[in-house]
């Protein structure tokens, strides 16, 4: 994986480091000569100009703004997501009302809609958006909000009535949690993991400590939902 090649490397990398013995009859370097200065200080009446000009570090990759080719990727795999959610947790409240297991599954929603809240939330809050497009975050979360109440609504519109084992119900649920699971699955491998991480400008510029962060969040989070699955 990438973090086993930049380990690679990065030792790579010391062993060239290592000052090899010079061969006899070269030239060594005098010890009183002295190397140019390529950092020297512009003329500059202003110590910030200075700085900037000559001085400056790198900046981190991770704190550049992304580009218009990756802020439109990044709109379209927020509304994917939010798509599978929504239709994921229609679902959620659907299965709520209707079952006789309410205890279990209320408290297995309830740490499910935790995880994917702050996922969901961070993802719309670090969205680049212009200043007459900024609703679209407020949209996103109030959708989110709302769709499993939503489904708990018509679940309970339909508890009277409702037959678990019909073969309508099972197909109906099969279809929908088909095409959530696609969605999801879809947008965690594709979006996430591919275009966040792997193929990310940003990411390959990062540190091999960041790098290891963030996929130690993301196997943290499919651990944790994966977990959830056991009751659910």
């Amino acid at each position: 994986m990438r973090l086993g090649v930049r380990i690679g490397e990065a030792r790579e990398e010391g062993r060239s480091d290592v000052e090899t013995p010079a061969k006899p009859g070269a030239l060594s370097k005098p010890v009183d000569c002295e190397e140019p200065d390529t950092c020297a200080e512009p003329e500059c009446a202003d110590d910030a100009c200075a700085e900037l000009e000559c001085c400056d570090e790198d900046l981190d990759p991770l704190s550049q703004p992304p580009s218009n080719a990756e802020a439109a990727a990044q709109l379209i795999a927020i509304g994917v997501l939010e798509f599978g959610i929504v239709l994921h947790s229609i679902i959620i409240g659907l299965t709520l009302a209707v079952s006789d297991e309410f205890i279990v599954l209320f408290i297995v929603i309830v740490f499910h809609q935790m995880f994917e809240g702050p996922g969901l939330g961070s993802r719309l809050a670090t969205l680049p958006l212009p200043r007459s497009a900024g609703w679209i975050r407020y949209a996103g979360a109030i959708l989110y909000a709302a769709c499993t109440p939503v489904g708990i609504a018509v679940g309970l519109g339909l508890r009277e009535g409702f037959n678990g084992n019909s073969g309508l119900f099972n197909a109906v649920s099969g279809i929908l949690d088909s095409l959530s699971a696609g969605i999801l699955i879809y947008t965690g491998l594709v979006e996430l993991l591919a275009h966040e991480v792997l193929f990310n400008p940003r990411m390959m510029g990062a540190s091999t400590r960041q790098l290891a962060y963030v996929l130690s969040c993301i196997a943290l989070g499919a651990g944790l939902m994966a977990l959830l699955a056991k009751w659910a």
